[in-house]
């Protein structure tokens, strides 16, 4: 933005554990510089993602719900959250970075499936029968009967009404 703020928060020792904890000062404290030197984006562009943000944020009635935010969030990977464990049906988390594995396992230790599975083979075997099953002609639904294709990959002429 090109601003510097002074005095925006105060510290004050934590008698209990002898730590800092920071307080936020009232805006009317503040000390507000202007240095347009040190401004990383234009003000049209910072307007319009302050803009988003406000879009984005919850409803007053979510804001009660613990960790609400996380609604915001999404999957990094492609079946984060897809993925089930067969014996205790908890998810399948990511652990060690490219393994999937049962979370009650992982995590509590309640479920017996020691299985785990790399990433990238189970990533590729979804794609690969999503790929067979989306390209394959006899995938699409009678009703579309117009756009389906013979075994050459040509469309194919709706049947006749008569």
């Amino acid at each position: 933005m090109g601003r510097l703020v002074w005095n925006r928060l105060r510290y004050v020792k934590n008698p209990a554990t002898g730590k800092r904890i920071s307080r936020l000062n009232p805006p009317a404290r503040w000390i507000v510089t202007e240095v347009p030197d040190l401004r990383i984006l234009e003000e049209e562009l910072w307007a319009g993602a302050k803009q988003r943000q406000s879009e984005m944020e919850l409803p007053e009635r979510s804001q009660k719900i613990r960790n609400a935010l996380n609604l915001r969030h999404h999957a990094h990977y492609l079946l984060s959250g897809l993925l089930v464990c067969g014996v205790c049906g908890a998810r399948y988390t990511l652990v060690r970075e490219q393994r999937y594995a049962c979370a009650n396992h992982v995590n509590r230790g309640t479920c017996s499936n020691r299985r785990t599975f790399a990433r990238s083979a189970i990533e590729r075997r979804v794609l690969s029968g999503l790929k067979d099953k989306l390209l394959t002609p006899t995938s699409l639904p009678p009703s579309c009967g117009s756009i389906r294709r013979n075994g050459t990959g040509t469309p194919r002429a709706p049947a006749s009404a008569g």
